[in-house]
């Protein structure tokens, strides 16, 4: 029987991936690439306060987001794709957080960066933590209904 769902292994490998580029090769290229910033020094302080606000803003837009897909609100189509897409969904918002730390350290406040790749590991590990659920709805959208 082909193994469906949030349990494939498929799903596991992209949300994996998406973490991993974003926690890996996102500082590492920051680390190449070294960009003379021609931005002023009060924007690069207000700049990392305020992807911050958004970052923080945008984790609680995941988990929102999560919520609903996960509850049958939110994407049409095969419900037993549903678990799927809200994980890949969820990824790709806490995988964009760690895009701010990478625009950061390429225009020049570098010291930011750390936070915003901790805030998206974060995320990453609580989504690992909600794994079961996901598990979960994938198993009761694919039973059969009688």
């Amino acid at each position: 029987m082909k193994e469906r769902g949030i349990g494939a292994a498929q799903t596991r490998w992209i949300v994996i991936s998406i973490y991993a580029s974003c926690l890996v090769m996102l500082p590492i290229t920051a680390q190449l690439v070294r960009v003379k910033t021609a931005l002023p020094s009060e924007t690069l302080r207000l700049l990392p306060i305020s992807l911050l606000v958004v970052a923080i803003f945008e984790y609680g837009l995941s988990l929102y987001l999560e919520r609903r897909a996960l509850a049958g609100g939110l994407f049409h189509g095969r419900s037993d794709s549903r678990p799927a897409a809200a994980a890949i969904v969820t990824a790709s918002i806490g995988g964009g957080i760690a895009v701010y730390g990478f625009a950061l350290a390429i225009l020049g406040a570098p010291g930011w960066s750390p936070v915003f790749y901790l805030l998206s590991l974060v995320h990453g590990l609580h989504l690992a933590m909600r794994w079961p659920d996901y598990e979960q709805v994938a198993e009761r959208e694919m039973l059969p209904e009688d």
